[in-house]
């Protein structure tokens, strides 16, 4: 019987696969920033009311609407910076912002990796790890806003000179100190631990907060525009 010849095709020694890279859609910043706007109009608004409760009688209700316009104020500083957040860490994803540290320790649980391994194609399960990255986490107070920051590579320091504070510290201890008022108002009915009346607010106090906070947010907008 004759022998026969088996022959098996050559193969490339360093193998190589097209790499398809994958982007994650985008909310729009300028959006983003048409609602924070829009929003802070609405909350501004509300002063013509203030004007007009001049009456000693009016003087509660008058503060409880400078009490409801610092709430809101900080709620939407929350609501920015989380949308903030995730338009940063997207960026990342999309290779358009460099990787910082926090973005590169991102946990992602195995059942998600399954997916994606199954999934090449598909962002979604990305785009779900970062919208919920620290979604239940408070980032109106001073540290909350650090973190963000830091999270996505805007530098700390950089928005504190712009904003006239010699250091992010002092911006820092008075987003704090607007975030603690917050507190009081939303979970202790604004009173005063020790005289147990509650506590007195301006349109002054309350006018200059709004307006930090926005400024804060401006300049944070303007920063991540000029990244690209």
């Amino acid at each position: 019987m004759k022998a026969r010849n088996f022959t098996t095709p050559s193969r490339s020694s360093n193998p190589s696969r097209i790499k398809k890279k994958i982007t994650i859609a985008s909310t729009a910043l300028q959006d983003i920033k048409g609602n924070f706007d829009a929003c802070v109009s609405d909350i501004r608004d509300k002063f013509k009311y203030v004007n007009i409760l001049t009456k000693p009688e009016e003087i509660p209700l008058r503060e409880d609407i400078l009490r409801y316009q610092l709430v809101s104020i900080e709620s939407l500083l929350d609501y920015f910076v989380h949308q903030i957040l995730v338009y940063g860490f997207k960026k990342i994803f999309n290779e358009e912002w460099r990787k910082t540290d926090s973005y590169k320790n991102i946990n992602i649980p195995l059942v998600k990796v399954e997916y994606a391994v199954q999934h090449p194609e598909s962002t979604g399960w990305i785009e779900r790890i970062i919208e919920e990255y620290d979604a239940k986490r408070c980032l109106m107070s001073g540290e909350g806003l650090a973190k963000v920051l830091e999270c996505i590579g805007i530098n700390p320091e950089q928005i504190a000179t712009h904003l006239g504070f010699a250091t992010f510290d002092s911006l820092k201890a008075k987003i704090q100190s607007i975030y603690l008022r917050r507190c009081n108002i939303v979970h202790h009915a604004d009173m005063d631990s020790r005289t147990k009346a509650k506590c007195s607010i301006t349109r002054d106090e309350t006018a200059e907060n709004i307006d930090l906070i926005v400024d804060l947010c401006n300049e944070i907008y303007a920063t991540a525009l000029g990244m690209g």
